[in-house]
């Protein structure tokens, strides 16, 4: 997360600001069950957990996982593996599996409504980055100007 870090202000008023190391403990305790984050994680957490002007982390971790939750057991799916998700966009979810036991996971689209209408699988890996790829592109991008 040095990238990241060695940017401050990548975005137009918006300061990055990190969690502390007991809010992380907190997260923690709440989704790892007793475990800790991927180091990529959890130095991302640290270093820009409130704000970090990437785009590539939307910060209400409960919403996200609430409203997931709720699509696939709607949709009727169920996903085997413990994960964690981070972002949304249209319907899709960026998270990671907790099971591969590697500091930098790799990253995957969580997509129930693509797999209901049969147009992609319920999980697929987003474009071969590992989070610290996915954010270190969200700052390339972000430097260059371009949209998601």
């Amino acid at each position: 997360m040095q990238t990241l870090a060695d940017n401050p202000n990548l975005m137009t008023g918006v300061i990055l600001e990190g969690l502390d190391e007991l809010e992380v403990l907190k997260l923690e305790g709440k989704y790892m069950k007793g475990g800790t984050f991927p180091l990529a994680f959890r130095e991302y957490l640290l270093v820009g957990g409130i704000r970090s002007g990437t785009g590539a982390v939307w910060y209400d971790f409960d919403d996200l996982h609430e409203d997931l939750d709720e699509i696939i057991e709607n949709s009727g799916y169920t996903i085997q593996r413990p994960f964690f998700v981070f972002d949304r966009l249209d319907g899709q979810f960026t998270g990671f599996f907790l099971d591969e036991e590697t500091e930098d996971p790799d990253v995957y689209i969580f997509d129930p409504y693509g797999k209901k209408e049969g147009l992609t699988p319920l999980f697929r890996s987003a474009n071969g980055f590992t989070f610290s790829g996915l954010i270190n592109e969200a700052i390339r991008r972000t430097k260059l100007g371009l949209s998601d």
